[in-house]
C-alpha cells in the first residue's frame, strides 16, 4: 500500500516537472528550427492570429505616434485599432515579415526583406543546449502567467528597453509563440520602414 502511494506521488511529481519544463524545451527546439531554416517546424509553433495581433498593436501605436496621426482625444488603443486594417501594417505582420523578425534577414526562412535583428538570430543564439548557465538565466528571467502562458525575457540579462519579451501560450497541447514585445530600437526601426513605404512618402 505504501509502495503504491509513493509510486503515485513520484508519478505526479515527474508529470508536474515535465509540464513545468515543457515551454523551455519548446523554446529551445523553436530556436534550433529557426536557425536551421526548418520552415514547417517554425510554422507549427506559431499562433499566427495572436502573434499578428500582438505586433500589429505595437507597430500601429508607434507609427501613429511618429507621424502624429493619433486622433485628438482618442486613446492609443482605439487609434491603433482604427489603423489595424491599413494595408501598410498588414505588410509588416505578414508571414514573411514574421519569419524575418524571428530568424533575421539572412536566414533561409526570411527571403528578401527588411534588415531587422532576428529574435532567434539576435537573442536566442545564447540559448544553447550546451550552455547550462544561459539556460538557467532564461529560466530565472521567465514569468509564468497561469498554467497556459509563459513570457521569456531575451536576452535574459538585457534591460527592458533592449530585450524581446516573448510570450508562449499552450494551445491544444502545444506551446506556441503567441506574442512578442519588441525592444524600443527594433520597434523604431520598423516604424521608420513603415514611414518610408507609406503612400505619402513616395
Amino acid at each position: 500500500m505504501i509502495a503504491r502511494i509513493l509510486l503515485s506521488i513520484a508519478t505526479v511529481l515527474v508529470a508536474t516537472t515535465m509540464f513545468h519544463l515543457s515551454p523551455y524545451y519548446a523554446l529551445l527546439r523553436f530556436g534550433q528550427a529557426a536557425n536551421e531554416g526548418d520552415i514547417e517546424a517554425v510554422r507549427s509553433r506559431i499562433d499566427y492570429p495572436e502573434l499578428r495581433r500582438s505586433l500589429a498593436g505595437q507597430l500601429a501605436r508607434g507609427y501613429l505616434r511618429a507621424t502624429g496621426r493619433a486622433e485628438p482625444g482618442a486613446s492609443a488603443s482605439s487609434s491603433a485599432a482604427a489603423f489595424a486594417a491599413d494595408p501598410l501594417l498588414a505588410e509588416f505582420v505578414s508571414e514573411q515579415a514574421l519569419f524575418r523578425l524571428i530568424a533575421g534577414p539572412h536566414s533561409a526562412l526570411s527571403g528578401r526583406g527588411a534588415e531587422v535583428p532576428g529574435l532567434i538570430a539576435g537573442a536566442l543564439n545564447v540559448v544553447d543546449a550546451q550552455s547550462l548557465r544561459e539556460l538557467w538565466n532564461v529560466y530565472l528571467a521567465a514569468e509564468g502567467r497561469g498554467f497556459r502562458k509563459v513570457v521569456f525575457r531575451l536576452p535574459p540579462n538585457a534591460g527592458a528597453a533592449d530585450r524581446f519579451d516573448v510570450m508562449w501560450r499552450l494551445s491544444d497541447g502545444t506551446w506556441k509563440l503567441a506574442g512578442i514585445n519588441l525592444p524600443d530600437a527594433v520597434e523604431a526601426q520598423l516604424v521608420q520602414q513603415m514611414m518610408k513605404k507609406a503612400p505619402s512618402a513616395t
